[in-house]
């Protein structure tokens, strides 16, 4: 009886999750079109992040929380595809944060970038997006977002 309490315990601390926290803070992560512009050997790119993680995470995504690329070189065009990255496949992530990046207005990506920022502000379990010391902070769209879900976008220090 002992041995089977034991062994129950055992199987219950294994089912269950923790929270995992990924970070790529300072490692000259930029847009793919970029990385590809540059001569090898070429600065990490979006995508390469996005696969690691899938490849590093797999079968923990659903407990990916926190995902930290602050002070790195990631444009509009790359936001844009950590956005959708973590909408698609990060169904538990509550935190990004993307602190002084390259992240300005005026891209043509722009709209899509706004979408898919509103839909993910929109999930009740997301609680924060830092966006400090990025141009698209101090763009109008922005901070009327940013006045409208003040617990949720960090855009200042």
């Amino acid at each position: 009886m002992k041995y089977k309490m034991v062994l129950a315990m055992a199987a219950l601390t294994l089912s269950e999750s923790y929270a995992v926290k990924v970070c790529y803070e300072n490692r000259a992560i930029t847009d793919d079109e970029v990385a590809l512009a540059i001569r090898p050997p070429r600065p990490l790119s979006v995508s390469n992040i996005i696969d690691d993680i899938k490849k590093k995470h797999g079968s923990s995504l659903g407990s990916l929380e926190q995902l930290n690329l602050d002070h790195n070189n990631i444009g509009l065009k790359g936001a844009l595809g950590i956005l959708e990255f973590a909408l698609c496949d990060l169904p538990g992530v509550t935190t990004i944060s993307l602190r002084y990046n390259r992240i300005y207005e005026g891209d043509a990506q722009e709209p899509a970038f706004k979408a898919k920022l509103e839909e993910l502000l929109s999930k009740e379990t997301f609680k924060t997006l830092d966006l400090t010391g990025n141009a698209v902070a101090n763009s109008p769209w922005m901070t009327s977002l940013a006045f409208r879900n003040t617990e949720k976008i960090k855009w200042r220090d």
